[in-house]
């Protein structure tokens, strides 16, 4: 918090941990907190990993299960296929919604941006 109020950029990733890409996972709201608390916007972003061939998603950087993250590192940077698409939302604050609320206005806008996953 004392960051955001110092006009730092603070990146997080509210799913807390990795998933395979074809599903975005729920948010954690504690994440949120430090925002709140500075009454620091938020701004939702969506990243994907899909396959320049096909549209559809695309597995070189998974890390879950018994995936290394060297395996993935070195998966992602050896694919030819591999195309990591950003959208952008719009900047919000919380205002008076609480931080639950907040995480989960947040995951809708970035399921939006996602839009449909192949």
């Amino acid at each position: 918090a004392d960051r955001l109020r110092e006009g730092d950029i603070v990146s997080v990733f509210p799913e807390g941990t990795t998933g395979d890409g074809s599903a975005l996972l729920p948010f954690h709201a504690n994440l949120l907190q430090a925002a709140i608390s500075a009454s620091a916007p938020a701004l939702p972003i969506a990243l994907s990993y899909l396959d320049r061939h096909t549209g559809g998603t695309h597995a070189g950087p998974v890390y879950v299960g018994d995936d290394t993250l060297v395996a993935s590192i070195w998966r992602t940077l050896r694919s030819d296929t591999l195309r990591a698409v950003v959208h952008f939302g719009t900047p919000e604050r919380a205002g008076d919604r609480d931080r639950r609320t907040w995480a989960a206005d947040l995951r809708e806008q970035v399921q939006a941006l996602r839009g449909p996953v192949r």
